[in-house]
Order: C-alpha cells, then sequence, then structure tokens
C-alpha cells in the first residue's frame, strides 16, 4: 500500500505531524503511515466523540499521541494547545499541521502560516467553501456563465421558480452532507433543507442557506489540482455522465486534452486566490464549446487516498510544505508528477493559466 521509506528525504525530528481528523475517518491510518514514511513523530487532534475521549492514547503504535478537542469541535485554540504539548515531547524545529477533511482546511491554512509555511489565504480558503460565493468569482472572472440563487426563504424558492430554468439544489457552504441533485416539483425551501445537514463546524450556515444553480448536462470531469506557489499541476483526473438517472462512469482515465480545458482549472484556483494546497475542480464539457466549472473543493478529499491516477495527494500536500524546510523533497514530489506510467507523461504537466 505505502511504498518504501525514501532515503533522500528523512525528518527525523527536525518536523512534527499533527494531523486533524473526524473520529469516523478510517483515512486517518493511512494519513499517519505516510507521514510515518519519513521518519518523523506524529500527533493526532480528534472530536470528543472519537476513540480515546477524555485521554490521549497510540493508536496501533502509528501515532506517538491523539487527543480530543476540549468542545463539540476542534477550534483554533484546541490546536495551540496540541502544538503546545508536542513542543514539551519533541522540540521540533517546526510543526505542519494536516487535516484529512474539507472542515479544517481553513483552521489549517491559519495555523500553518503561523509556523512560518506558505499557505493559501484564509480568506480564499473560506472563499472556496462558499458556492454561492464562488459562483459569482467565476461569473466574474468569465469562467462560467451558469446562475445560481442563494434561497434562504420560501419567497426567494418561488422567485427562482418563476425564471423557468433547470435547477439543481445544494447546500450553499463545504462540507455538508447530502450531494447536489435536481430540484423536485412543487419542493420547498423548508422540505429541501431538512434533506441537507451539516458536517462542519457552523451547521447554522448550511441547513439555512442553500442555492439553486443552473443545470448542465454533460460529461463531469474531476480533476485534483496541485496548487504551490501559484503554479498548478494536474495529478489526476476522472469523468463520469451528469445527466437524469445512474451516472455512467466511462474510463476512469479520461482527461480532456484540448488546451483551453486543462488550463480551466488554473484559471479558476488563480481567479479565486488559491495559490497553494491540493484542490478538486470540476468541470462539465457539454459540448466542444460548452465548458463550465461546477465546482471547486478547497482540499482534495474525495480521492485522498486513492491509487493509481491520483497517486496520494495527501501526501503531495504534506511534500509541498515540508519542501520549504527541506529541499529534498522538491525531488520526490518530481517523483510523483513524472514518474507515473499509468498515464501519458503530458497528463501530469503544468497546467496554464492561458
Amino acid at each position: 500500500m505505502n511504498q518504501p521509506p525514501d532515503q533522500r528525504f528523512q525528518l527525523g525530528d527536525r518536523i512534527c505531524i499533527l494531523i486533524l481528523f473526524k473520529p469516523e475517518q478510517s483515512c486517518v491510518i493511512e494519513a499517519a503511515l505516510i507521514a510515518r514514511t519519513y521518519s518523523c513523530s506524529v500527533f493526532g487532534l480528534t472530536a470528543p466523540d472519537g476513540p480515546g475521549t477524555g485521554s490521549s492514547f497510540p493508536m496501533g503504535g502509528l501515532f506517538d499521541e491523539v487527543w480530543t478537542s476540549g468542545g463539540c469541535d476542534i477550534v483554533f485554540d484546541d490546536v495551540l494547545a496540541a502544538q503546545t504539548r508536542i513542543m514539551a515531547r519533541r522540540s521540533p524545529q517546526r510543526i505542519l499541521t494536516i487535516a484529512t477533511s474539507q472542515e479544517f482546511r481553513c483552521l489549517v491554512g491559519q495555523v500553518n502560516r503561523l509556523e512560518g509555511f506558505a499557505e493559501s489565504s484564509h480568506d480564499a480558503l473560506l472563499l472556496a467553501t462558499d458556492r454561492f460565493r464562488t459562483r459569482r468569482s467565476l461569473r466574474k472572472a468569465r469562467l462560467s456563465s451558469l446562475r445560481a440563487i442563494r434561497v434562504d426563504c420560501e419567497g426567494v424558492m418561488a422567485r427562482a421558480r418563476k425564471q423557468g430554468l433547470d435547477w439543481i439544489i445544494k447546500p450553499r457552504w463545504h462540507p455538508s452532507f447530502g450531494e447536489a441533485r435536481r430540484l423536485l416539483p412543487g419542493e420547498t425551501y423548508f422540505s429541501a433543507r431538512s434533506s441537507f445537514g451539516s458536517k462542519g463546524p457552523r451547521p447554522d450556515r448550511v441547513v439555512d442557506e442553500l442555492i439553486v444553480e443552473q443545470f448542465a448536462s454533460g460529461s463531469t470531469v474531476s480533476m485534483a489540482v496541485m496548487a504551490w506557489a501559484g503554479r498548478y499541476w494536474l495529478v489526476g483526473s476522472d469523468a463520469k455522465e451528469r445527466v437524469p438517472g445512474p451516472s455512467v462512469i466511462p474510463d476512469p482515465l479520461k482527461i480532456p486534452s484540448r488546451l483551453e480545458i486543462r488550463s480551466l482549472p488554473a484559471q479558476a484556483l488563480r481567479a479565486m486566490g488559491l495559490t497553494d494546497g491540493m484542490f478538486r475542480v470540476k468541470i462539465i464539457v457539454s459540448s466542444p464549446d460548452s465548458v463550465e466549472i461546477v465546482d471547486i473543493h478547497a482540499l482534495e478529499e474525495e480521492g485522498l487516498f486513492c491509487t493509481g491516477v491520483a497517486k496520494r495527494p495527501f501526501e503531495l500536500w504534506m511534500l509541498m510544505l515540508l519542501a520549504q524546510v527541506d529541499l529534498s523533497a522538491c525531488q520526490v514530489i518530481e517523483d510523483f508528477l513524472y514518474g507515473l506510467t499509468c498515464l501519458p507523461a503530458t497528463c501530469f504537466a503544468e497546467l496554464s493559466c492561458h
């Protein structure tokens, strides 16, 4: 499952890794395994309903220690307290904080910037959690023509219906339970919002605010993109048909070859100020002349630990930050980008914004 440790890049106790995770996430085990690959100390911070509630404990020997937060969610003070404990135990040069869930991405960016790591700005990461503002930003940059309406009451829902457009409905905020779906005939605002729930730290924002967005049929191409110092690389992609009824998944290695399509993720991330991190950009290809960006995730979470095409985006994100401390990590990143043989090498070339 994991490659042998890379002997060119070993951290020891120079850097300690702190992983923020949700109690139900099994991928945290993989995250710890990846961090262990580079011989560094690994600590965890989770919510109170996770394993080991109320105490610190080892998780199968993968973590040095795991702590639970003081409240119902992990907040900034919880991370600072965990860092204080880590400094007392290991005295590392720096502490790198990583999240395995989108809901912690803004918090992680804030903490890592204080540690001196280059991250996307807090405002940009916050923008990427707001589907409505994301849509407005993309329209302003002329990267999407899809209309979206923020719905927070029955009156707005009624006005949206009168426009006669084919709508899909989704929660305004990332992350949330429930996938985007077609707006049902006669569906009310209150019945719609009851079908969505929050899995983030602000349930009031998710439940009370929805958006309806124009539906665009065609092939949905989902791209995993690495942003590093304002430069962008495609590190994975998949595609499926976006039509009424069950999804039809054609070739999972399908990647648009047209340069104007391949440039869209870089253009979108740059327009939103997302300069560093792992992101998932979803686009709709309705026809050769109709391409729309439909969503941007602030963490490449869906394929976080998948094998093959995506090739462990979590590790790439971690290495991007660590390369600011130890340049030998850059060679390991190059191995990811150019050492894969399952797709043509051009698929992993740097994405142009033009």
